[in-house]
């Protein structure tokens, strides 16, 4: 008996630390060695087929229907005419069965030697979703790519679910395959690697504020019809040596886009008034007034060049010319160019180009052969995508040129970009090879984090009330990660720590995130979230309410509306009485009014740091109440014509810039109620 009672808690153990063996292999399946298995499949082409690739029109190879795959080769994929083979081989390399199920058939795309192509290459799989098993999700679709090395999983350009068909680009031949992804870790993991690389390169910005300082002297200068180069190597050395660029450079690598720009065209006034002749500057400036104020702006720019003020006028140059065109086009220049560049790397051709790179490859991994760090070779053979980059970057700004009613690129500006787009990616590919231990550790912070909110529900059946929305798996972690991005920022903690229970200065606790995000995607979630930064770190999130005072306005939304018959009949002569006819309160009727905005106009005067009278202003007259102000929540009760209205606001904002949004619900005599959304901003 003793044996066998000792026996059963051994067995207990075992099959508890199993279970924790296989858990912790499901979120990180690369601590085991996974399983292999060979493809199998049947045959939809039974012979190669074959078709010339030319200049002068796009060719497609295989059918849909009845080969499942399409691939149009687009014309000038190559740099002569070629011939493209397209099959299905008789043997692939073994996929990992516990990451991947097959579909179908792959296939083999072949030129008769490694190349890449001068543009994509168009590929279409056809797919039963029938045939899937029941759970599969549209996310789950990949398209599988082998390297020469292993198989890469690639999310398709495009899935049309109810055809069952599946899209994908690419700029080299190779083995390819269509798949789903059954092992949502893989999803993660993908996402996890992309997102520390925009972290790194969001929170790199050094060389970009630099660059967009550039373009802010060329676009001044391009205005005022200057185009000495030699000016402006003058002006941008002295803005960059200045001693205020630093603090600029501070408001950049924080955030501060567009005050990066203005404050960078004032700078960049002052320069231009100190660095171009008298001469050349009062002809420049003649030459720019054609509006009104922009005469007399110039006027004044002039009259203190003439007085020798440079201060003056270049304080004139910076707010009131160049800024007028500014903050609208050199703002939008660096973020659309900037943030193009970040996004481009979440594109497997820009990756594989990177690992080519830094590796070396031998012409089968993503046709490339080059030596390591040589980025010539790989710029020259990156070829189609090379040549994708540079297009975006031009339309890029010649989108917001022609938004600004400036002229278009010429040519030679074209050129400089495609120069620019060259030179900033060599720098990225350098900057990122040598950055690769800092890159490893931010994939290891967002594993911890991610790995915990898993662990807390928040990606599985039931996740919190916010997130469980039909979202995929990417725009939960999306969205999850945005807000452990701002809670980092709201309490100024930026690093993990493992201590619990306790609170540390400059770091926080995964569990801390996963418990304020629990409150933060819950009922109230924003209110109770605030409550407990508030608690557990001391940090109140909400404007003071002195802050707030002064005049409100937007709009009031009826969402539900609840009548009670019963009441209404008990009260039927009592509303006669005072005029009303029981045919006012017809269902329909007031049914018509939900969806519908109504403006409101409030006033707040705080006559204490928690309290104070909240005016509905209406035809000109004011209707005060009292409110209360309690953790960042302004609540107010009040009773027009029997008719009893609560409303409860949260302000947000800060610099005398603040919103307001909430609820107001009103209660007639118990047989009428109403219930809507509030949302106002001050004036």
């Amino acid at each position: 008996m003793k044996k066998f009672i000792i026996i059963i808690p051994v067995i207990l153990i075992l099959i508890l630390a199993s279970a924790f063996y296989l858990f912790k292999n499901n979120l990180f399946p690369n601590l085991s060695q996974a399983k292999k298995s060979n493809w199998q499949y049947e045959k939809n082409i039974t012979e190669p087929i074959i078709a010339s690739s030319t200049n002068e029109s796009d060719v497609t190879l295989g059918n849909l229907e009845t080969n499942k795959v399409s691939v149009v080769v687009t014309k000038g994929a190559f740099d002569e005419n070629t011939d493209v083979e397209l099959s299905n081989p008789d043997k692939v390399p073994e996929v990992l069965d516990s990451e991947i199920d097959t579909i179908g058939a792959p296939i083999e795309l072949s030129v008769g030697q490694p190349s890449r192509l001068n543009e994509p290459a168009i590929i279409t799989f056809a797919f039963d979703k029938n045939l899937l098993p029941p759970e599969t999700r549209e996310d789950q679709m990949r398209v599988v790519y082998y390297s020469g090395e292993k198989w890469d999983y690639i999310k398709p350009t495009a899935i049309d679910w109810d055809n069952g068909t599946m899209t994908f680009e690419t700029f080299h031949f190779s083995l390819l395959g269509a798949n789903r992804i059954k092992d949502d870790t893989k999803i993660t993991e993908a996402w996890i690697h992309s997102q520390a690389l925009d972290n790194k390169l969001k929170g790199d910005l050094n060389d970009m504020s630099d660059e967009v300082a550039g373009k802010v002297v060329d676009l001044i200068l391009e205005k005022m019809g200057i185009s000495d180069k030699s000016i402006k190597g003058q002006v941008l050395g002295d803005i960059l040596k200045d001693d205020s660029y630093k603090d600029i450079y501070d408001a950049y690598q924080s955030g501060d886009i567009a005050g990066f720009n203005q404050k960078v065209a004032i700078l960049a006034g002052s320069k231009i008034a100190n660095n171009v002749p008298s001469s050349v500057l009062s002809e420049a400036l003649g030459g720019l007034g054609d509006a009104a104020e922009d005469i007399e702006a110039v006027s004044k720019a002039a009259g203190y060049m003439a007085e020798g003020q440079y201060k003056e006028a270049a304080k004139i140059i910076g707010e009131q010319i160049s800024d007028k065109f500014l903050l609208t086009t050199a703002a939008k220049i660096a973020v659309e160019v900037v943030d193009g560049q970040i996004q481009s790397w979440k594109n497997s051709e820009v990756e594989a180009a990177f690992k080519a790179y830094r590796d070396g490859a031998d012409s089968y991994f993503y046709g490339y052969n080059v030596d390591k760090g040589d980025f010539d070779s790989v710029w020259d053979q990156m070829r189609g995508i090379r040549r994708q980059l540079e297009l975006e970057a031009i339309k890029k700004e010649n989108d917001v040129r022609l938004d600004a009613g400036m002229p278009e690129l010429t040519d030679r500006q074209m050129d400089l970009i495609r120069a620019n787009v060259k030179r900033t990616y060599e720098k990225q590919f350098a900057k990122r090879k040598a950055q690769e231990d800092e890159l490893n550790k931010e994939k290891e912070k967002l594993v911890k984090i991610m790995k915990g909110f898993e662990e807390a529900g928040f990606f599985g059946f039931m996740p919190p009330k916010e997130l469980d929305k039909g979202y995929t798996l990417e725009t939960r972690l999306e969205i999850v990660n945005h807000f452990v991005q701002k809670m980092m920022q709201d309490i100024n903690r930026f690093e993990l720590t493992d201590k619990e229970g306790l609170t540390v200065s400059d770091k926080v606790n995964v569990k801390d995130l996963v418990l304020a995000g629990r409150f933060y995607f819950g009922e109230d979630g924003k209110q109770k979230y605030r409550e407990y930064l508030n608690t557990r770190f001391g940090i109140p999130l909400y404007p003071k309410l002195e802050e707030l005072k002064g005049e409100w306005s937007g709009s009031m939304t009826i969402k539900d509306v609840e009548i009670n018959q019963e009441v209404l009949e008990s009260i039927k002569a009592e509303l006669e009485a005072q005029g009303c006819s029981v045919e006012d309160f017809d269902q329909s009727k007031i049914e018509e009014m939900k969806g519908k905005e109504q403006p409101v106009n409030l006033t707040i005067n705080p006559t204490s740091e928690s309290g104070g009278q909240l005016g509905f202003v209406k035809d000109g007259e004011t209707q005060n109440t009292n409110f209360t102000y309690n953790n960042g929540v302004i609540t107010a009760s009040m009773t027009e014509n029997e008719a009893a209205i609560t409303i409860t606001m949260t302000p947000t904002g800060q610099n005398g810039s603040y919103s307001a949004s909430g609820s107001m619900n009103v209660n007639y005599k118990d047989f009428i109620k109403m219930s809507g959304s509030l949302s106002v901003s001050k004036k």
